[in-house]
């Protein structure tokens, strides 16, 4: 039996959330205008076998996920993660998620991306300025382990929020 996990799909959260003195202090309406994470490629686990046991993703897989993170050139930026417990193919079942994930604000480079913990802290600082000299850009790229037990067939997904704040 198969289980099809080429929709497992990781949707990005996109609130931006500030404290009301950064707002009034530092942000202005055009920097909160410009700040955004974009999904640049899902995180895929593609097609297991029931009973496989752990499938991984590193994070310099080609199925590891990744999005990219613009602020305004010159801000600092933090960038905080949720990663869900499990994925779930909708009707109760439920295959175990071991979350990975890793930044990088100077290049799209997972190789020397600095790993963070993927749930519940805060990475990030400066950005890298793009040519411009208006915005500037960072990466986060998520990753981990699925635990395929003797699970129902079916597509299977989950919801890995990221919360952007600029400062």
């Amino acid at each position: 039996m198969l289980i099809d996990m080429s929709n497992v799909i990781i949707y990005i959260d996109r609130r931006l959330i500030l404290p009301l003195l950064v707002l009034f202090c530092l942000l202005s309406a055009d920097a909160w205008a410009q700040a955004s994470v974009t999904e640049g490629h899902a995180l895929g686990f593609g097609n297991v076998v029931q009973g496989t046991g752990t499938v991984n993703v590193t994070l310099t897989s080609p199925n590891t996920g990744w999005v990219t993170l613009t602020a305004p050139s010159g801000r600092s930026i933090g960038a905080t993660l949720t990663a869900p417990a499990s994925l779930t193919d909708g009707g109760g079942n439920t295959i175990p998620y071991t979350a990975g994930a890793a930044y990088n604000i100077k290049a799209f480079n997972p190789g020397t991306a600095s790993t963070m913990p993927p749930s519940g802290n805060t990475c990030c600082g400066v950005l890298q300025a793009n040519d411009n000299g208006i915005t500037a850009q960072g990466y986060i790229w998520v990753y981990g382990s699925i635990n395929v037990g003797m699970v129902s067939a079916g597509s299977y997904s989950a919801v890995y929020n990221i919360t952007l704040t600029v400062y």
